[in-house]
């Protein structure tokens, strides 16, 4: 006999990348405009958990030229400064190591210009020392030099990271006055953090090699990292870089707006959270500086938001997993999936699976076919 279990029906088809951007073909195309656009230096991509956000950012490096570096911000480590664009630069040095010609033109580049400055650079991506040539034992000096350093003092991140939780935690009686204290030393710090990863951006983004940087879940980006975006953003001389960033819908929702979300879909993201291992949607509010930040470089940033799937492309992604290509007998079905998923893509991929599990959704051994009940 033959059985098709839950997980074979989800890696058979559902990971392709072809399957996941399918009804995705119009914000595609406008993703790639703005790309083109020379006025246009940030896109976030917007839209509800599971919607393809990711999917259809990552989707943009088989269009452009260059370099495109990622990196993630995590709500667990929003006292991390720069940490999503420490895992970008990393990724871009770790793709940059391939061509040495290159390698010695960004090493020569970055040690004229930043210099000494260059031991932040180094501490938010150790692998950026594989970028400057340095002779061995120059290298082992160094690192003794680093080692002797850390004992007399905090490194510049470190104290911010640590300023940063400080800082949000309100601790003692005195909140208010050590916030402010806090908040005067985080600024003066990350001021020279920030003016060394813009230089580096700067010095790695050129006409002959572009850079392209996706960070996703800007939503739980710390102050420090919105006030790097800003001053990106604001630099004139940055002309070969693109930022584009991924956010749910519900952080960027204005603070005097009460109506539902785009998609519509908060009660089905409620049913479908222990799929997505995701327990924040009660916490879940309205980012205000980052609402004001993306609001105060409209000409420089825009917005695309994703809409849930139309039920013709829910039946498509159907008729691919159930091997269907006839329209017409998948039809009810899509119709029922599309309305218990509010037609977000990652929602119905695990409904299939429900149905699957709950034998809703079985495989005909005799006619090799799916069947179901309507």
């Amino acid at each position: 006999s033959f059985s098709m279990s839950t997980r074979s029906l989800q890696t058979r088809d559902l990971a392709t990348e072809n399957l996941k951007i399918l009804g995705r073909s119009e914000e595609l195309s406008q993703l790639l405009e703005f790309y083109k656009d020379p006025h246009t230096k940030m896109v976030t991509v917007v839209g509800p958990s599971g919607v393809g956000k990711s999917v259809v950012a990552q989707q943009l490096k088989e269009s452009v030229d260059g370099v495109v570096c990622s990196g993630k911000f995590d709500v667990q480590n929003r006292a991390d400064p720069y940490q999503a664009f420490g895992e970008a630069i990393g990724s871009f040095v770790a793709q940059v190591l391939s061509d040495k010609e290159r390698c010695g033109q960004l090493g020569t580049l970055l040690n004229e210009t930043i210099g000494e400055e260059m031991d932040i650079l180094k501490e938010l991506v150790p692998s950026i020392s594989k970028l400057l040539k340095q002779p061995k034992h120059e290298e082992q000096q160094e690192t003794l030099d680093v080692s002797e350093s850390g004992r007399k003092r905090l490194s510049v991140l470190q104290a911010v990271k640590e300023e940063n939780e400080v800082a949000s935690s309100g601790r003692g009686d005195s909140k208010m006055k050590k916030q402010k204290a806090a908040d005067r030393s985080i600024t003066e710090r990350a001021a020279r953090i920030q003016n060394v990863l813009v230089e580096f951006v700067k010095l790695a983004s050129t006409e002959e090699y572009p850079m392209t940087m996706l960070l996703d879940d800007i939503q739980w980006a710390g102050s420090a990292s919105l006030g790097l975006i800003e001053a990106l953003l604001e630099d004139d001389q940055i002309e070969h870089f693109f930022l584009l960033a991924t956010c749910r819908d519900k952080y960027l929702r204005e603070t005097n707006d009460n109506s539902p979300t785009d998609s519509g879909s908060t009660e089905t993201e409620k049913q479908f959270s222990f799929s997505m291992g995701d327990s924040r949607s009660s916490i879940e509010k309205p980012y205000p500086e980052l609402i004001e930040l993306l609001n105060r470089y409209s000409q420089q940033s825009v917005k695309l938001v994703l809409q849930p799937l139309s039920l013709d492309s829910v039946q498509e992604i159907i008729n691919i997993l159930l091997r269907m290509p006839e329209e017409n007998k998948t039809r009810e079905l899509s119709k029922i999936i599309h309305q218990k998923t509010a037609g977000n893509p990652f929602f119905v991929l695990q409904f299939m699976n429900v149905l699957v599990d709950d034998n809703l959704l079985t495989f005909d051994a005799v006619n090799f076919e799916w069947s179901w009940q309507e």
